[in-house]
């Protein structure tokens, strides 16, 4: 085995080797990434925390290679020598992850620390609430002027933004338990300060459960309002002949508004009420000096006023002289519904 003074000569030639492997598996991910979500502003809203290649500092992979835990061929043996870590919002956008990493050709891959095995190995304390893995290139890669041997490994740690933050508390401040001067038991404090862990991992485990089912609530419900301005928007065409405004904040805005109520409209339901010449006119009419009309929002407005006419004005986010228009457009009195 190489002395202390040999081994960091070896691990210092190495570095920019580690570098060029941390860049190119990045790339590899994020340019996946790209295809899946779109780049630019996409991309960057689904990752939490840029992630950047980081290459051990000498004195952590000696103290591990030489004190922690002791290798016969550190150099070799050492899977965690550069890394990358991904943040994400939810357990559903690690697996995005996940399969992304597992179906490349260019590396193999192994679990070194996986959440949900973790979880049934240790359910009152689970450390690194995140997916480890290890690639390995299957074949030589030049990035730049270095190539990069076949077989190198580059850890890659994949969490959600809770378990991100979890993790910085439990690794970096209790990495190892502390133990009674006969080297034998953890010392008391460290257990009382291991238990609050668990109760926090814990805690973010439920959150974690909880987001996944808030997304699941949103997307079922942001898919049911897309299908209705994708049809909104048909029959602003077939009725104008011009294109309506879409995914505006008055749109929006109405969409937070009426949860409820907007569950409860049908695409067929828009055709029904507004597929009629009196709405052609309307529009023609009033769409060059007003926003409301030039927003394929208004045609569900209509089907609101028409089905919940009692009820509209009690959430209306804007000013009233808008909504009353809107009420006289379907023929409703407005102050017999409790407009002013």
């Amino acid at each position: 085995m190489m002395d202390e003074r040999e081994l960091k000569e070896n691990f210092q030639k190495r570095i920019p080797v580690l570098e060029a492997l941390g860049n190119w598996v990045r790339d590899v991910i994020n340019t996946e990434l790209s295809k899946k979500l779109g780049a630019g502003i996409a991309l960057q809203n689904f990752l939490k925390v840029p992630p950047i290649s980081r290459v051990k500092s000498i004195d952590s992979f000696l103290e591990k290679a030489l004190v922690r835990k002791p290798k016969t061929d550190p150099i070799n043996e050492i899977t965690d020598q550069v890394g990358i870590r991904y943040v994400v919002l939810l357990q559903s956008e690690v697996d995005i992850i996940g399969k992304i990493i597992e179906r490349q050709s260019c590396w193999t891959w192994r679990k070194d620390k996986d959440f949900e095995e973790e979880r049934l190995r240790n359910p009152y304390y689970f450390s690194y609430q995140s997916d480890h893995y290890i690639v390995f290139n299957n074949a030589p890669v030049t990035v730049g002027s270095i190539t990069i041997p076949e077989n190198t490994p580059c850890e890659i740690q994949v969490r959600t933004l809770l378990q991100h933050a979890y993790a910085e508390m439990s690794h970096d401040r209790f990495y190892k338990p502390p133990t009674d001067a006969n080297g034998s038991q953890p010392n008391p404090m460290y257990l009382k300060m291991s238990r609050a862990l668990a109760k926090g991992s814990a805690l973010i485990e439920t959150t974690d459960d909880v987001f996944e089912e808030i997304d699941k609530g949103l997307k079922e419900y942001n898919d049911g309002i897309d299908k209705l301005l994708e049809e909104a928007g048909i029959l602003y065409k077939k009725l104008t002949g011009v294109e309506p405004n879409k995914d505006t904040i008055i749109g929006k805005a109405i969409a937070n508004n009426y949860i409820k109520e907007l569950s409860n409209i049908q695409p067929d339901y828009i055709r029904e009420v507004c597929d009629k010449d009196i709405y052609k006119s309307i529009l023609d009419r009033k769409r060059e000096n007003n926003v409301f009309y030039r927003d394929a929002i208004v045609l569900i407005l209509y089907c609101l006023i028409k089905k919940y006419p009692m009820d509209i004005h009690k959430n209306w986010p804007f000013e009233q002289e808008y909504l009353r228009a809107l009420y006289s457009d379907v023929g409703i009195n407005p102050q017999s519904c409790g407009l002013d």
